[in-house]
């Protein structure tokens, strides 16, 4: 078993989201060594809020949306920083609208049984009731963690969204040269071993890895068969 506080970040970008999840988990990676990334979620952008012209967020581009698992006893404060200072590195911007497009997300989920409230850091994220690409990449990866206000384990709590909520779905499976991986697994030089247990990896190995699971990822989208083709002459 793992030492340390389960501690579980929600990741999303949708503004060059394939280069910014991969360059901001790797950054996360090498601040909070990660054990397991759930799956990958394509997900519509947010309803506007009142007042505000839907048509403005016709356009949008859609999210990518997950969730990374790390188990570390920190403090919370703290943690917030490092994850601000990796979003920041990544050019995203807090000066504009709060529904505004965004180049990195990172955020804390959850950290075992911790309840915060203060200095503007919530935990556990109230959205986790509230947003199912949350709700379910967290019961993916810790199903039996209890919420610790609510007392019902993430499991449950991604049942009451159902299994094909709608404006998400699930990314594609890689392709096999990246198998046994998830899309971004790569990336952020993990790999799992029998023992359940996760290792680093050489930079170089992970630069080729990296490489071969974004041109995978990129097919994300497009016909069966031309994923297929392509993923062929990998």
């Amino acid at each position: 078993m793992a030492a340390g506080t389960p501690i579980l970040i929600a990741f999303g970008s949708n503004l060059d989201p394939l280069r910014n999840l991969t360059q901001g988990l790797i950054r996360l990676h090498r601040e909070l060594p990660l054990a397991r990334i759930s799956t990958i979620y394509r997900t519509r952008p947010l309803a506007p809020p009142p007042g505000e012209d839907p048509a403005s967020r016709s356009e949008e581009p859609d999210f990518l949306n997950g969730v990374a698992i790390s188990h570390r006893d920190m403090d919370p404060l703290q943690l917030k920083k490092r994850l601000r200072h990796i979003e920041s590195r990544q050019n995203r911007l807090r000066s504009g609208p709060r529904w505004a497009p965004r180049t990195l997300d990172l955020d804390i989920a959850l950290m075992g049984g911790m309840v915060c409230d203060r200095e503007g850091l919530t935990i556990p994220d109230p959205d986790i009731l509230r947003r199912p690409f949350l709700a379910l990449p967290l019961a993916e990866l810790a199903p039996e963690l209890r919420h610790p206000l609510q007392g019902q384990s993430l499991r449950e709590l991604a049942a009451a969204f159902g299994p094909d909520p709608p404006g998400m779905r699930r990314t594609p499976r890689p392709p096999p040269c990246c198998r046994p991986f998830r899309p971004l697994i790569a990336a952020v030089l993990i790999r799992d071993r029998p023992d359940g247990q996760a290792r680093s990896v050489p930079n170089t190995w992970m630069v080729r890895r990296a490489s071969w699971c974004m041109r995978g990822i990129r097919a994300m989208g497009r016909p069966a068969s031309r994923v297929r083709a392509r993923t062929a002459k990998l």
